[in-house]
């Protein structure tokens, strides 16, 4: 899931030809085997425990239903072939891991889960560090209002949340 860009080059003595396209995969099946304990992980952000409980007890076998089915509950249009929240979880999990630093995938950062949990904040105040004060950056949510601090106590962009009751 996600952008790519197919290139193509044919070369014929001193010759080349190239072209390329760029084109989106919003839905590549059910994960299998690691791949899917570690989606699991992911989707707790957004699931309620028993749910993915109940999902990490399947065989192989009945796995891919299970996976299917979690995402059918959550279609907002269930009409249309695309699931537009399937496809924007997967884009805030891309966007969590390319963009939020932490000791793993950017997606198991503090700020990594609040993003796939809630997505983009509504406005964002950054306050730098000073000699008594670690760096801070606030996130603020209008719809429910949410206001999460993240701070970086060791200086080097590693952002913890603060304030857990603000989730």
């Amino acid at each position: 899931i996600g952008g790519y860009a197919f290139e193509l080059e044919l070369r014929e003595g001193k010759t080349a030809w190239r072209t390329s396209r760029a084109f989106e995969v919003e839905e590549s099946g059910p994960p299998q085997g690691r791949e899917y304990e570690q989606m699991l992980e992911a989707l707790s952000y957004i699931a309620e425990n028993p749910e993915v409980e109940a999902m990490r007890n399947k065989s192989a076998a009945e796995q891919g239903a299970a996976w299917d089915a979690f995402w059918r509950r959550r279609d907002p249009t269930p009409d249309t072939p695309r699931n537009e929240y399937q496809i924007e979880f997967f884009r805030r999990l891309r966007y969590a891991d390319q963009h939020f630093l932490g000791f793993g995938p950017g997606w198991r950062s503090d700020m990594g889960r609040a993003y796939i949990r809630y997505g983009p904040p509504d406005q964002i105040e950054q306050r730098q560090p000073t000699a008594s004060q670690p760096g801070l950056e606030v996130w603020y949510y209008n719809q429910p209002y949410r206001r999460l601090v993240f701070s970086d106590r060791e200086g080097f962009g590693r952002f913890t949340l603060l304030n857990p009751q603000g989730e």
